[in-house]
């Protein structure tokens, strides 16, 4: 498929000199079986070069319509982590991406917490999106971590999630966001004292046994 882009809103998808294309088209140019071909060769591809497939999922540009989490818990998925609040998308001054995410994610601020859902295929468990640092200041992820620990005081015994990130492709500008937005909060013993950290797939299975 060649078009849309979730970026533009156009049918022009975004070019660069490496001849490279496509990491902005619309997953919902796709079908669901479409979609379920695309992950099933996807998955295939990992393992052969050997590397372990888990059961959490992040659609790319956050954009997990119904379609997509159809596709991916048809094809043995059982975590969704692609919602997130279109408002930190907003700071790229990009205004067709986050308007589609609104759609898509309504009511979902960085304090969201996981919950459960029925799928064409089974259930899912979504795990949102917090902050990620391409989009995020260090001074804004440690105000996640702030009101979550605000919220943990308010409902002891009740974790609290916080799902944080970065793009590969981009780690080198921002990924350093996220350390020192870490380094400031366990700084703090009060905030530090109750962080446990694990990957989303070990985070989920914790939120589901709750």
């Amino acid at each position: 498929k060649l078009s849309p882009s979730f970026l533009t809103g156009t049918d022009k998808l975004l070019e660069f000199e490496d001849g490279d294309v496509g990491f902005d088209l619309d997953l919902d140019a796709y079908s669901v079986p479409e979609l379920r071909a695309l992950v099933r060769t996807s998955k295939r591809l990992l393992e052969q070069a050997h590397l372990p497939v888990g059961k959490t999922f992040r659609a790319g540009g956050y954009l997990g319509t119904p379609k997509v989490l159809q596709a991916i818990r048809e094809e043995g998925f059982t975590v969704d982590s692609s919602a997130t609040d279109y408002r930190q998308l907003d700071e790229r001054k990009d205004e067709v991406l986050p308007k589609r995410v609104r759609a898509i994610w309504p009511g979902i601020d960085t304090t969201a917490q996981p919950w459960l859902f029925d799928a064409r295929g089974g259930r899912l468990l979504e795990m949102p999106v917090a902050a990620f640092t391409d989009y995020a200041t260090t001074a804004e992820i440690v105000a996640v971590l702030e009101a979550a620990h605000k919220r943990l005081a308010q409902t002891p015994g009740r974790d609290v999630f916080v799902v944080l990130g970065f793009h590969l492709e981009t780690a080198d500008e921002f990924a350093s966001r996220l350390t020192e937005a870490l380094q400031k909060v366990r700084a703090r013993p009060e905030l530090a004292g109750e962080l446990a950290f694990m990957t989303v797939g070990d985070a989920a299975e914790r939120a589901r046994s709750a």
